[in-house]
């Protein structure tokens, strides 16, 4: 299987949505609630698995456990047990965002013909790639023709959510949700941080969003990337995976002098590395971040500075890539340098960790190559390690158009996907087709994993001939890329739940959202002060520039308002503690 191009899409998804936790995940055990899991459902598809994604899941600083008993909500009639939703066929439209696009037409995958099939609502589908998404989504605004449904995924509304209601173009669906999505709304009265989560700071429901999950119910993404390290290197070394910047600093003079590496480290080419690695060590994100409920922005505090003095002082050894600025390594550092020695660590995907790398593109022939996760780092031995990882159980909403003829139905048919039973369709297919499912949870068959098709696909590119996958939206089981991995959990194992070990609570959470004028305000400031930022790291990082001109950095930030943007950020964040 061809684990790089799935990975690929996992990437794409949790930049745009927020897009998960093995391990310091603090998981919501609650299951489907009692009046939405379809209790009259086929009792095949009522088995649940267990383990929660690998590939993007991770802690978010808004999720807790809290746990009510659900939704007693039973006027709506998605529960399976009341398809189809309607006597004849009925047709909704659907605008939505979406790449990697195996068939000419969604309405030909299999899980979709069932989907339409059960519910007897037929989807047309009107489909933009993710990089035309926001041109042809203001077209589509600026037409007055919008679909029944709108995916807000790679897209935003101008002045967010609320306004898009105000302006008389999108539904306010809070009694929507209550009449007519049960399992949606189960899912909010089960877990207050979804209920905040979800809806509008003046307590609006206008989104109907993507909750994240596994088999069992909802939950935090899991982290999908982190540092990977040079084990064999390490061990050869005679050290242990590196903890503290000293260690760090070792060890990459080791794989310097004793393995030849040119690019011991790779950094992106700001200068930082994705959630803040080696950054968080001095108690700071890249951008805003939250201390106790604090806003900060990390290049204006002191912190900084130790970072960027250590990022120049191994620039000079020699223990940093001396191309960061052209190899860009923020997200995931150079397959070509990690997989073929020129390089010993780097942030990366699990799906690269032990010796998937090698695997998969043949860098060597060493048998010994191995990468492996290491936390965040830290100052000193037994100091708490923080990420930047914002991994949320909220994904990206769909929003229903105010000129749709049945918003009803469009609630109706969404709910489906939000019961144990449209989540299995929606996320493994069907059964003895796409899946098999035994004792030990759900399995996906030859047909996908081994390419034993008659197209000759595999893997993900087989996976979504029969499923929106990265696409879907619902109840988003993070679950099912263990089954579509089956066979790679070391690789997993030795990442992913090492990266879920560092603490996310400096966070803001992705649900805060800033009024029309505060949006407006910022952009027009942050554009300025980010570009700053950025070229004056990579001065001082480089030593074109002497660090005794920091003072007129920390001026020249404060003169461009950085205040007033973090005052914007304050009050965001102020409005979503109170909802």
């Amino acid at each position: 299987m061809k684990k790089t191009k799935w990975l690929a899409l996992l990437l794409c998804l949790a930049m745009a949505c927020s897009l998960v936790a093995c391990g310091s995940k603090e998981k919501n055990d609650t299951k489907t609630p009692e009046n939405s899991s379809g209790n009259e459902t086929n009792q095949d598809n009522q088995n649940s698995e267990e383990d929660k994604k690998d590939d993007a899941q991770g802690e978010d600083s808004q999720g807790d456990d809290a746990q009510g008993e659900g939704s007693d909500t039973t006027n709506g009639d998605t529960a399976s047990g009341n398809l189809p939703l309607s006597e004849t066929v009925e047709e909704l439209s659907f605008w939505i965002s979406r790449d990697y696009q195996y068939l000419d037409d969604i309405n030909d995958m299999s899980a979709i013909q069932e989907l339409e099939k059960r519910t007897n609502v037929h989807i047309n589908w009107n489909i933009v790639s993710s990089n035309e998404a926001t041109e042809k989504f203001g077209l589509m605004l600026a037409s007055g023709s919008i679909p029944d449904m709108v995916r807000m995924n790679n897209v935003t509304y101008p002045g967010g959510l609320e306004k898009s209601v105000d302006d008389g173009l999108f539904l306010d669906v809070t009694d929507f949700v209550a009449q007519y999505m049960p399992a949606y709304k189960g899912w909010l009265d089960s877990d207050p941080a979804l209920a905040k989560g979800t809806k509008t700071d003046s307590g609006r429901l206008v989104g109907i969003y993507t909750l994240n999950g596994d088999n069992d119910g909802m939950g935090k993404e899991m982290a999908w990337d982190g540092i990977l390290v040079r084990k064999d290197w390490l061990d050869k070394l005679g050290m242990e995976v590196p903890e503290t910047i000293d260690e760090w600093h070792e060890a990459l003079k080791g794989f310097k002098e004793q393995f030849g590496a040119e690019a011991p480290l790779m950094i992106g080419s700001d200068g930082t590395m994705l959630f803040g690695a080696f950054m968080t060590a001095y108690g700071i994100l890249p951008e805003f971040f939250q201390v106790d409920g604090k806003v900060k922005f990390g290049p204006a505090e002191p912190g900084y500075k130790d970072y960027v003095q250590m990022l120049r002082d191994w620039y000079a050894e020699g223990l940093i890539d001396p191309n960061f600025m052209t190899n860009d390594a923020k997200v995931a550092a150079s397959n070509d340098y990690m997989g073929t020695g020129k390089a010993g660590a780097g942030a990366s995907l699990w799906g690269y960790a032990a010796d998937l790398l090698n695997t998969d593109y043949h860098f060597n022939d060493d048998p010994d190559f191995y990468l492996i996760g290491a936390k965040n780092p830290v100052l000193n031995k037994g100091d708490k390690s923080y990420s930047g990882y914002n991994g949320s159980a909220i994904g990206s909403p769909i929003i229903i158009s105010a000129s749709s003829k049945n918003p009803e139905l469009a609630c109706r048919w969404l709910d489906y996907l939000y019961t144990e039973e449209g989540m299995i369709l929606n996320q493994y297919g069907i059964e003895g087709v796409t899946y098999t499912k035994d004792e030990n949870g759900y399995h996906f068959t030859d047909w996908i994993l081994k390419g034993d098709n008659e197209i000759g696909i595999v893997g993900s590119d087989a996976y979504h001939y029969h499923m929106l996958g990265t696409a879907s939206f619902g109840w988003y089981n993070w679950g099912r890329f263990f089954a579509l991995q089956e066979g790679n959990d070391e690789a997993m194992m030795c990442s992913q739940p090492v990266w879920d070990g560092d603490s996310t609570e400096w966070v803001i959470p992705s649900q805060v959202s800033m009024t029309e004028l505060e949006g407006n305000e910022y952009n027009s400031l942050y554009t300025a002060i980010g570009t700053l930022v950025d070229e004056q790291t990579v001065r001082y990082i480089m030593g074109s520039e002497s660090m005794d001109t920091w003072d007129d950095f920390m001026a020249k930030l404060e003169s461009y308002d950085l205040q007033r943007c973090i005052d914007i950020q304050q009050a965001a964040l102020d409005r979503y503690n109170a909802r």
